[in-house]
Parts: C-alpha cells; structure tokens; sequence
C-alpha cells in the first residue's frame, strides 16, 4: 500500500508542477520546497497509517513524522538542486536558442 501512495504522490506532485504559469526563480523554488513537505507528510503519514510499524495514536505518528526528518531535509536539497539544474539548463536553452533563431 505504501507505494502505492508514493506514486500516488508523485503524479500530484507532477499534476501541481504543470500548473507553474510562469517559472521564475522564487516559483519553482516554493513549488520544490512545498512538493518535497507534502511528500514528506503524506508519506510519512502513509506508513503510519498502513505499515503497521507505528503504534495507531497521536504518539506514533509523531515517531513516524520525527523518523522521516533526515530524509525531509535530503529531499528538499535534492528538490531544488534538480529544479534548478532542470529549470536553469531549459531556461539556458531556449535563451540560447532563440538568439540564433532571431540572428
């Protein structure tokens, strides 16, 4: 089931990306930041629920929220280090690209 819940989770996320109009520096890092909190707390909250690891009270959920720290703070640095080298890099291109085209 938990995995089921991480794709789950990935497809919104990517659903939420799509809805970046205009991608500028402080958007696509809030969308990163903001993407990588709800994975963190729905998935998180996923093992809690269906895992069976964690006792089924406000006291287990705590020790599976406090357990997926480390990972939180990984994944935001690895977010916008993507993002940005995504982004940067499409961003780097179609600059580029509609110079020669116009030149």
């Amino acid at each position: 089931m938990g995995q089921v819940v991480n794709y789950a989770l990935l497809a919104l996320i990517t659903v939420i990306g799509f809805s970046i109009k205009k991608p500028g520096v402080l958007q696509v890092a809030g969308y990163s930041i903001a993407s990588s909190i709800l994975f963190y707390l729905v998935s998180n909250t996923g093992v809690w629920a269906f895992e069976g690891m964690y006792s089924k009270d406000l006291a287990g959920l705590n020790a599976s929220l406090v357990a997926g720290l480390p990972f939180l703070k990984n994944g935001i640095v690895n977010d916008l280090a993507y993002c940005g080298i995504l982004f940067g890099g499409y961003a780097l291109i179609t600059r580029f690209s509609t110079k020669r085209a116009v030149a």
